[in-house]
């Protein structure tokens, strides 16, 4: 692996030692059944759970209230909706759930897609960071880091356009399937 694939490496995330161990551990089956998947499952959130959740400084920066205002109010709804969706039967829960993230990326992007979108990308780039500032507030609030994938979830791309057009530079656009044979 070339030093550049190194340095990427050590920056994808990556349980220690400890949690893998304990992970492997555990019973798949028990005489309860699946109790033993239950328990790794609590095991995996219990880690991220305790995991340390900080802003990225990128997007700490300040947006006018308004944003705030609008997006804190969306959040509310968010999780509310997302909450019902959660308690769905198993076949449609997944769906229910890709519907509320989608109805979320239309309002940012007042389409599907960042790319489909005939937004202003300055109106986006504003809305999209207090939506992840709102999102983060609330994960460090309740010291849940699972609660940060909504940020990503809606507003993935217009952040991190945010993030190359800050710094003159363009994204590169890359399959996932491409950057893991890369990476292996």
């Amino acid at each position: 692996m070339s030093k550049g694939n190194d340095y990427l490496q050590s920056k994808l995330y990556d349980p220690p030692e400890t949690y893998s161990t304990a992970l492997k551990a555990l019973p798949l089956t028990s005489h309860c059944g699946s109790a033993g998947s239950s328990l790794k499952a609590m095991f995996l959130v219990s880690i991220v759970q305790s995991c340390s959740i900080e802003k990225l400084p990128c997007f700490d920066v300040e947006v006018p209230q308004n944003y705030f205002s609008s997006w804190r109010g969306r959040y509310n709804e968010y999780r509310k909706e997302m909450n019902v969706a959660l308690q769905k039967d198993d076949e449609s829960r997944n769906d229910a759930a890709d519907d509320v993230i989608k109805k979320y990326k239309r309002l940012l992007y007042e389409a599907a897609e960042l790319e489909e979108s005939k937004k202003d990308v300055q109106e986006i780039h504003k809305e999209a960071l207090a939506l992840y500032q709102v999102t983060y507030d609330y994960a460090i609030s309740t010291k849940d880091a699972g609660k940060c994938g909504f940020a990503w979830k809606a507003a993935g791309s217009a952040l991190l356009n945010y993030f190359a057009t800050s710094r003159s530079e363009r994204l590169v656009p890359v399959s996932p399937s491409a950057l893991r044979e890369l990476f292996s």
